[in-house]
């Protein structure tokens, strides 16, 4: 390993330990999935959640971007005829700080939403938003304003894929990490967060949904990307591949779930035929432990892990009836399934998980166990549909409708104390 890369995986841990030290009060909701992208909220979850009224809603455009909270500061992504918009919040009363526009070329794919589907991440003091024509914007977190713009798309010629892109950049340290599927060797790229400058890109792999992760597996520090048909390693650093394994199928098919690092291993899961599996590496090389397309398949929501379990959804939006499963980790054995719950994103927090259901518009609250499906209550939230990944932050659920006109609203729905 070498030393930048040593100390990016250095830098990386000590976020990682702080985040999990913070106090429930303190606990922000910066990225994808959460401070440590894996889903999990340091948060204490009611035993019921009460009416979960909104303290205050905002009127969006179309997309399926989820929210990310961060300083008092809530940001969503969303788009308005030919304009992208990325907007700053007062956390607790809604009121707009700032909005940044820009042009957007994007339009088709196999859905009616052209708006932007990756969430923007928070960064000290920067805010970063992947379009969907795979333009990245870094912006000022407290003025909204410029201060660097990548036509990744177009300078790297990267293919718009089924729904544009769509990957949600990682930002470590002073460097962004971007799933792209370019073509000149620009399948996976990173770039120089202070300036925007390439410093490094890597692969030939095509487009993905997936979003890359960086924490340890087989004891090592690891920079993971999940593109079209492969699992694939890089140094951090050079982006030099270190190993890859192929998990995916060509033809019509999107691999859209993050992998999910479960204590020194890693996760795999999509529909489309393609199934999970869980990766671990001996002697540095990377095998499947156990996999199938019959255990915890899911299309685009994330699964989560605690004490050597996995939650998730099992199925696709678009076919019969998703199921909700708990899955030993260390076999695929089921250990339990919810038959027709429909799919949803999950959020783990402490003996606890906060489910969304997607087509339902419904907020589950779980009890966190193996034995068995014990849903302790559940609030409808909105008629329309809740497809973008919710942000849990400082006791407050923030999630995003959509509707057939491709519009929506964000909501703040404080939890009970």
């Amino acid at each position: 390993m070498t030393k930048r890369a040593l100390n990016i995986y250095c830098c990386w841990i000590v976020c990682l330990a702080v985040a999990m030290a913070r106090p429930a009060t303190a606990a922000d909701w910066p990225q994808l999935l959460g401070p440590t992208r894996n889903g999990v909220a340091q948060e204490t979850l009611p035993n019921s959640l009460g009416a979960l009224k909104p303290r205050w809603t905002h009127d969006l455009g179309a997309g399926f971007a989820g929210p990310v909270v961060s300083n008092g500061s809530v940001i969503v992504f969303h788009r308005e005829n030919d304009q992208v918009l990325v907007e700053c919040l007062e956390v607790n009363t809604g009121e707009q700080k700032w909005v940044y526009r820009d042009k957007t070329r994007y339009e088709g794919g196999y859905n009616s939403d052209n708006g932007p589907r990756s969430a923007p991440v928070i960064s000290g003091n920067h805010v970063f938003a992947f379009g969907p024509d795979a333009d990245l914007h870094c912006l000022d977190l407290k003025t909204g304003k410029r201060v660097w713009k990548r036509q990744l798309g177009k300078d790297y010629r990267a293919p718009d894929g089924y729904f544009g892109a769509g990957s949600t950049p990682l930002v470590v340290e002073d460097l962004v990490y971007v799933c792209l599927g370019g073509r000149m060797g620009a399948g996976a790229i990173c770039l120089n967060a202070i300036t925007g400058e390439t410093v490094w890109k890597s692969t030939d792999d095509r487009i993905s949904y997936s979003s890359p992760v960086m924490g340890n597996v087989g004891g090592k520090s690891q920079l993971l990307f999940l593109t079209r048909q492969r699992l694939v390693s890089l140094a951090p650093a050079s982006g030099e591949e270190v190993w890859a394994l192929s998990f995916g199928l060509p033809g019509l098919t999107v691999t859209g779930c993050t992998p999910l690092i479960c204590d020194d291993q890693v996760f795999l899961t999509a529909s489309y035929n393609i199934g999970a599996a869980m990766i671990g590496l001996k002697l540095g090389k990377p095998t499947k432990l156990w996999g199938d397309d019959q255990t915890l398949s899911s299309q685009y929501t994330n699964v989560v892990f605690s004490q050597g379990f996995l939650y998730g959804t099992h199925g696709r939006e678009d076919a019969a009836l998703a199921e909700f499963r708990c899955v030993d980790a260390k076999n695929g054995d089921i250990k339990w399934r919810q038959q027709n719950f429909g799919v949803a994103h999950a959020v783990l927090a402490g003996d606890k998980i906060l489910l969304q259901r997607v087509k339902q518009g419904e907020i589950v609250l779980l009890a966190k166990t193996p034995n068995e499906f014990n849903q302790l209550d559940s609030v409808r939230i909105s008629s329309d549909s809740l497809r973008a990944p919710p942000a849990l932050a400082n006791g407050v659920i923030f999630t995003r409708t959509h509707d057939e006109a491709n519009r929506g609203k964000l909501l703040c729905l404080p939890l009970p104390k």
